[in-house]
């Protein structure tokens, strides 16, 4: 169940960016590509750190990386409420969250489950994936998003 729970919250703030996408272009007089290269860079922070998230776990275990990227993605979504520039959004949208999300993702719980059990974490992490991208997007979107302005909605999403 806390697979669950946390794989929805994951993936949920992992692609919730399309809802602040347009809010984004509308506030800041940014380019679409310009945007959207924070997205990239988060993805890109993620692939890169992956490899190091995984050795983390191997040597101290998955609890003392995880707790510490859940503090990296907190201060990244707060941060990502008080953004004006491009730079700034870069930095805690590209680099904070995509550090964050990295060490509190698939990886991290798939070193939690027992050994004998991994092919049993499909379930609960695939509910999770698939439950977060629909609801905690939509929640994200539509009842924060429209009653306080789109730089509250980090603040509310947060952790």
């Amino acid at each position: 169940m806390v697979a669950l729970v946390s794989m929805a919250f994951w993936i949920g703030i992992r692609t919730s960016f399309s809802v602040f996408y347009v809010a984004l272009l509308e506030e800041f007089s940014w380019s679409r590509g310009d945007s959207a290269g924070a997205q990239s860079l988060a993805l890109i922070t993620y692939t890169v750190l992956a490899p190091l998230v995984g050795w983390l776990i191997d040597r101290f275990g998955p609890r003392r990386v995880i707790v510490p990227g859940i503090l990296v993605l907190v201060i990244g979504l707060v941060m990502c409420a008080t953004i004006k520039t491009l730079t700034q959004f870069y930095i805690f949208y590209g680099v904070f969250m995509g550090s964050g999300i990295t060490c509190i993702g698939i990886i991290s719980y798939s070193a939690i489950w027992p050994t004998g059990f991994r092919k049993s974490a499909v379930w609960p992490v695939d509910s999770g994936v698939r439950n977060g991208t629909r609801h905690l997007s939509f929640c994200t979107g539509f009842p924060v998003f429209h009653r306080y302005c789109w730089m509250a909605a980090p603040r509310k999403v947060k952790l």
